[in-house]
């Protein structure tokens, strides 16, 4: 194994394993809440391949750093002028939803728009995943995007802020296929998002103007105070901010050394394969690569943005050694709720993608 990278101060990858670790442990009833802020980075979903995602050479050039997040999603690229607001909510072995993730994502941007109200910053909830203005000049663009992963019935829904961050860098190192666009009905990246600086600039509330002369770290200390005075009426009346405890340090550097600071685990790659198909819903993208001997399947893997919260590589053991048919893979995906591995991917669009 491919010894992992050094530790810095706003590596991405060290706090991902934070999040892993609050979740594996389950140590609390409490709702724990993170915020941080990373290096230039570029940050994959799980589920991707990230050579695909990005300009390498333009990375390599600007020394920004490849992390692969736990959760699903696309491709982000954050820098100092960005936040990251990561909320980890502990399961419940009786738990009535047999799909806490979603809850769990609704209660997430619940939380994150009321604090940002509180800040003068008009914002809802807009599709799967975005948190985008909802007044103003800017009234539709995007200013945060989440993401979940889960461990059991404990989630970890974890959201990115565009506060200050560069959107020139973004939109030129980001790729996203023009499929994505159309279905947004923008033209680019650049086009789509906003800085919440750009938004207080513009007036469009008196209290957000306040935040016009802050910094990303000022932002993210009245973020903190906000996120904890709306905490209650949002249900998370006991949400607090997780502080790392000497004794929880040893098992997250060996989940940093393990998993995210891994380059084998960052560059992971597809198995050979004979047949590939590719096809984009409302749900997200689902590229599935299939080795196929003698007509039964030896390999699978698969990739995409689609906000999955499980390891898929679950999904992937139930279709190695099936017949590669539509009624064969029919037949075993009845019994398989897809949710938690492909989000809000149908089973119907699955086979279409796959056979059609």
């Amino acid at each position: 194994m491919t010894g992992a990278r050094q530790v810095t101060r706003r590596d991405a990858a060290y706090y991902f394993a934070q999040e892993d670790y609050l979740l594996q442990q389950r140590m609390s009833s409490e709702a724990l809440m993170l915020l941080w802020q990373t290096e230039p980075t570029v940050m994959v979903g799980q589920y991707q391949l990230p050579l695909a995602e990005f300009d390498q050479k333009r990375a390599r050039t600007l020394g920004i750093t490849l992390v692969r997040r736990p959760s699903g999603g696309g491709a982000i690229y954050t820098d100092a002028g960005t936040v990251q607001f990561s909320l980890v909510l502990p399961g419940a072995a009786d738990l009535a939803d047999p799909y806490p993730q979603a809850a769990a994502r609704e209660q997430c941007a619940k939380l994150l728009v009321a604090a940002l109200r509180e800040l003068g910053i008009a914002t809802e909830q807009q599709g799967r995943n975005d948190i985008v203005l909802s007044e103003g000049a800017l009234v539709g663009k995007k200013i945060a995007g989440m993401a979940q992963f889960a461990r059991g019935t404990a989630v970890c829904t974890h959201a990115s802020l565009l506060f200050d961050t560069n959107l020139e860098v973004l939109a030129d190192l980001l790729r996203v296929d023009d499929e994505k666009f159309r279905s947004k009905a923008v033209t680019s990246v650049r086009s789509r998002v906003s800085n919440i600086k750009d938004y207080a600039t513009d007036g469009a509330a008196d209290h957000a103007s306040a935040l016009q002369d802050c910094c990303a770290q000022q932002f993210l200390q009245h973020l903190r105070c906000a996120l904890l005075q709306v905490a209650a009426s949002c249900g998370l009346a006991s949400l607090r901010e997780y502080q790392t405890a000497a004794a929880d340090l040893p098992h997250i550097e060996s989940i940093f050394c393990e998993k995210y600071g891994n380059p084998e685990w960052t560059l992971a790659k597809t198995p050979p394969f004979t047949t590939h198909s590719s096809k984009r819903f409302s749900a997200g993208k689902l590229d599935a690569y299939f080795q196929v001997r003698k007509g039964v399947v030896a390999q699978c893997a698969l990739h995409g943005d689609f906000l999955g919260t499980l390891p898929v590589a679950q999904l992937q053991a139930t279709l190695v050694g099936l017949p590669f048919t539509r009624t064969d893979f029919a037949a075993a995906l009845q019994s398989v709720d897809l949710r938690p591995y492909l989000g809000d991917i149908t089973g119907e669009e699955f086979l279409t993608s796959v056979f059609d």
